[in-house]
């Protein structure tokens, strides 16, 4: 016959490794959410460096953004 103890401590058992299980996929999803969030931020990160390069590349050619007007008035110059 199955005594009480055996039941309750059984039953323990059970409930911490349900808790515990709870517990690690919790810490899981929080691992996986800052680790998505980290790429995100990289991701980010690195496209904000490439439009710094190509604002930058852009500057150092002489095409910045106000050369289309100067351009436009110089071939408005040449035309009269």
């Amino acid at each position: 016959m199955i005594d009480s103890s055996q039941i309750g401590s059984s039953c323990l058992s059970l409930t911490h490794s349900f808790y515990t299980q709870k517990k690690k996929k919790k810490e899981r999803k929080k691992k996986k959410k800052k680790k998505k969030k980290k790429k995100k931020k990289k991701k980010k990160k690195k496209k904000k460096k490439k439009k710094k390069k190509k604002r930058r590349q852009r500057e150092l050619s002489g095409g910045g953004p106000g050369d289309d007007i100067e351009i436009r008035e110089n071939l408005e110059g040449l035309k009269l």
